[in-house]
């Protein structure tokens, strides 16, 4: 499980002003070890190194990689909606579920966050950035992937 940044091909403490980028994981380091599921919540976690990790080319690949194929982002003013759907979402992988019903838990909560900057997005930001926060909730819905077998269970 990994909650960060993210580039197509690794998982990544981004460059700043006194550092170069690290890349903590990477396709190298992902593989070799059996029935490993990876949840990658980071901004294009999946577009290349989802595809690469599960890839049957490596000799033990990962078994299940979700991720995300684009940027993810959220309002900065009320991240909350879209955080708690994260986490809420990842429920049915620890109570022994399938990626595929943590699939379908994220695509709900992520719908629930949609409604939830829809009716309560003017309590807590101004009201030209509700959109923003609904869009960013779909966005996430949409833009998740997962690759190798959506039938792997921890």
């Amino acid at each position: 499980m990994y909650f960060g940044h993210g580039d197509k091909d690794a998982l990544i403490v981004p460059a700043g002003l006194l550092r170069k980028k690290v890349v903590l994981a990477d396709e190298v380091n992902l593989t070799g070890t059996p029935d490993r599921i990876v949840i990658a919540v980071a901004c294009w976690s999946s577009d290349g190194l989802g595809k690469a990790a599960t890839d049957k080319i490596h000799s033990v690949p990962v078994q299940s990689y979700l991720g995300w194929l684009d940027e993810v982002s959220w309002p900065e003013e009320w991240p909350d909606p879209i955080g708690d759907a994260v986490v809420e979402g990842l429920s049915p992988l620890f109570n022994g579920q399938t990626v595929a019903d943590c699939r379908r838990e994220l695509e709900s909560r992520l719908d629930d966050a949609h409604d939830t900057y829809r009716t309560q997005g003017q309590n807590h930001m101004a009201p030209d950035r509700v959109p923003f926060g609904k869009m960013c909730a779909l966005y996430w819905r949409h833009r998740m992937d997962v690759q190798g077998d959506d039938r792997a269970s921890i």
